[in-house]
C-alpha cells in the first residue's frame, strides 16, 4: 500500500461518520467496527461487523424492534457498500462480547 493510501477500515470510519448526523436522528448513539476489518484481517469477501447502541428514546419496542434494527442494518449495508453483520449493544453473551471488546474501533 502507497504513503496515503486509506486502508477499508479508514474508508468505512469515513463513511459512518459522514452519516452520523443522519444515523443519530435514526436513534443510534454509537457504532463500533468489530471483527476481520478492525483487526486489519479481511479481505474483499469479508463482511463488516458492527456494533450499534440505540437511544432507548427512539428504540421500538416488541417485534416492531426486530423490523428497525433490519431497517438499520440495510441502511448500514447500503451506505458501506458491503454485507453488514449487525449486533446490538448491551451484548449479553460473555463470549460475543469479549470477541467484540477484543477489536471494536469506535466510529462514533
Amino acid at each position: 500500500m502507497s504513503i496515503g493510501e486509506l486502508t477499508r477500515l479508514d474508508t468505512v470510519m469515513q463513511v459512518l461518520r459522514a452519516h452520523e448526523a443522519a444515523l443519530r436522528r435514526d436513534g443510534v448513539r454509537h457504532v463500533d467496527v468489530f471483527g476481520s476489518l478492525a483487526r486489519g484481517s479481511a479481505d474483499v469477501r469479508s463482511d463488516v461487523d458492527l456494533c450499534v447502541e440505540l437511544d432507548p428514546a427512539a428504540h421500538a419496542k416488541g417485534f416492531a424492534q426486530v423490523g428497525q434494527i433490519e431497517d438499520l442494518r440495510a441502511h448500514l449495508q447500503a451506505i458501506v457498500g458491503a454485507p453488514v453483520d449487525l449486533v446490538v449493544a448491551p451484548v449479553s453473551k460473555p463470549d460475543l462480547r469479549r470477541h467484540i471488546d477484543e477489536d471494536t474501533v469506535r466510529a462514533f
